[in-house]
């Protein structure tokens, strides 16, 4: 398959400013009502609550637990949208409502939370051979050298096993049977240049996220000035919102692409199988 890493990056970002109408759409809804989650958990609980603090303790909170499911949930019409969208075509797109939690959207989530456990597994696993393999090593210059390529390794792995498993969330939103082989066989041969492709988009969207990020927050400092830090707050994890949002809609783009490019050569490559004598 020919897969050129920089030109599919930017052609994510070319289709996500085509298609910026759809996706304002999509997300109009979710991310509205994720507005007022904010300020509702800001009233029950305090402003501060919302924002990850330094210290252990504060890092995680109920409030932000509860914000992160509240989001997981509201996004998932949109991006199982975004997908059919990308690979089946505009008509698919226009006849979606604009919100719904069906069968298809539940089914998503199930598959995501699914994806995430196994990698979470094979990191926990790597995280347990590196800190057996650090054990034998005596030596203290030898033992940082250790440590670090096995750091490495885990991580690069965990990365890989991602990729190998992407398309699975492209054949749930299509509603199709979920195979772990059939993407593992998919991504066979594009692995490492997906795994850029899929880095480029996320640096591309933190890079064009910056201007929001600078007005944003010109924007909270005054407004912290005049003692609003509730507003400020609300604004720093709304702008949040919205680049994770994109963030989303980019990586969906990218895997709706690839597998749409590699449906259509494995059709082709059957097509000449079965005209071949």
């Amino acid at each position: 398959m020919k897969f050129p890493v920089w030109q599919t990056s930017l052609d994510v970002f070319k289709f996500m400013w085509w298609q910026r109408r759809i996706a304002l759409r999509f997300a109009g809804v979710p991310i509205g009502v994720y507005l007022l989650a904010i300020i509702s958990v800001q009233g029950l609980f305090g402003a501060q609550t919302i924002v990850p603090g330094t210290e252990p303790e504060t890092a995680f909170t109920a409030p932000l637990l509860i914000l992160a499911i509240v989001q997981l949930v509201l996004f998932l019409p949109a991006v199982v949208t975004w997908y059919r969208f990308v690979v089946l075509g505009l008509e698919e797109a226009q006849r979606r409502p604009l919100f719904t939690l069906g069968r298809l959207e539940w089914r998503y989530l199930l598959w995501q939370i699914i994806v995430i456990v196994i990698v979470l597994g094979f990191l926990a696993l790597s995280g347990l051979a590196t800190y057996v393999l650090v054990s034998f090593t005596n030596a203290y210059p030898f033992l940082i050298v250790v440590a670090t390529i096995a750091g490495i390794a885990s991580l690069v792995g965990t990365f890989l096993l991602m990729t190998r498993l992407s398309m699975i969330l492209v054949m749930v939103s299509l509603d199709k049977p979920v195979s772990f082989k059939a993407s593992w066989h998919m991504t066979k041969g594009v692995t490492w240049r997906l795994l850029g492709a899929t880095l480029l988009v996320m640096i591309g969207v933190v890079i064009l996220a910056l201007p929001l990020g600078v007005l944003m927050g010109v924007i909270m400092a005054i407004v912290s000035t005049i003692g609003a830090e509730a507003a400020s707050t609300f604004l720093d994890v709304a702008t949040q919102s919205v680049v994770s949002f994109a963030g989303i809609l980019g990586i969906a783009t990218l895997f709706g692409f690839v597998y749409a490019k590699l449906k259509d050569e494995a059709a082709i490559d059957r097509i000449a199988a079965e005209v071949v004598p």
